[in-house]
């Protein structure tokens, strides 16, 4: 999030065990046209980035058997929404 704003982050059970984290802010949003790339290995839009950010936490928490999802408007903000298991089991590494 660019400039200022507000992030918050909740957290709550869910049936099936597992533990959703939402977390939001109130900063610019993510345009369309870039909603289903931004968990692509080395996909950017900043100046400076890499892209490996938000690549490498997909991949953790699917090698934690979660999930993750990405709901946003522009100029209104983004949530993320982070599904995990709350029983441990065998991480999936090769996946």
């Amino acid at each position: 999030m660019e400039g200022t704003g507000e992030i918050h982050i909740r957290i709550s059970n869910r049936p099936a065990g597992m533990l959703a984290v939402k977390i939001s802010d109130t900063g610019l949003g993510i345009a369309k046209e870039h909603i289903d790339k931004i968990f692509l290995p080395f996909y950017t839009t900043k100046e400076k980035g890499t892209g490996l950010g938000l690549a490498l936490v997909h991949k953790i928490i699917l090698a934690h058997n979660g999930q993750i999802s990405v709901e946003s408007t522009e100029g209104s903000g983004t949530v993320f929404t982070i599904h995990l298991p709350l029983q441990m089991s065998p991480l999936k590494i090769n996946e």
